[in-house]
């Protein structure tokens, strides 16, 4: 031993041991990968438990969409959630949603879109919003919401160049003149006409 602390200084004794610690992890954090790999194979080699994970993923999904309505954590049981044939009840009261998240006067956190307003109202999916025909007026489901003592008073800050880029897009096109040998569009021989007459109409009063 004493031959060997000889030959192997302390600092690479530490070192030895720094590796050896290193490996250790790297060999444990191996098999529970394994393990936790071995054990989702297990659950999605079985139907039901696939079946499990995946309601359990849009439960979750639809979740996260809910609280940005009002902030509030929200369990959902996918089973318990209106699907198939829409009663004319559950048509006016989305009518009526819509109309007051435009008008801005709904109970919601500002930025919530409206699809998702609509579809926890309605305790049903967003796609069966979205699918229903009587509501194809809608032009965007993703419009955030606004309260009612904001709308109209956002402001926009545009930039100088911004605001010299957007005037030179609107600017008219330049008139094109007729190159010499090319005939003249209808256009420009209406203007010509206009022309020659306010000419003579002018002629006509200087000599009377």
């Amino acid at each position: 031993l004493n031959s060997i602390m000889t030959v192997v200084s302390m600092p690479h004794l530490l070192l030895l041991l720094l590796l050896g610690h290193l490996v250790l992890r790297f060999v444990i954090k191996l098999r529970r990968d394994a393990a936790r790999l071995d054990a989702l194979k297990a659950m999605f080699a079985n139907p039901e438990q696939r079946k499990k994970m995946t309601l359990k993923i849009k439960e979750t999904k639809l979740e996260r969409l809910w609280e940005t309505v009002d902030g509030a954590a929200s369990s959902v049981d996918l089973s318990t959630l209106k699907s198939g044939h829409w009663k004319a009840a559950e048509v006016e009261q989305a009518k009526e949603t819509i109309a007051a998240f435009t008008a801005g006067e709904l109970p919601v956190a500002e930025g919530a879109t409206l699809v998702a307003v609509v579809s926890k109202t309605l305790n049903c999916q967003p796609e069966r919003v979205l699918q229903k025909r009587d509501l194809k007026f809608v032009a965007d489901w993703q419009r955030p919401y606004v309260p009612k003592s904001l709308l109209g008073k956002r402001t926009i800050n545009v930039s100088d160049d911004e605001l010299k880029s957007h005037s030179a897009d609107d600017a008219p096109p330049p008139s094109k003149k007729s190159k010499v040998g090319e005939s003249p569009t209808i256009n420009e021989i209406d203007v010509q006409l206009n022309s020659h007459s306010a000419d003579v109409g002018t002629r006509d009063d200087d000599g009377g």
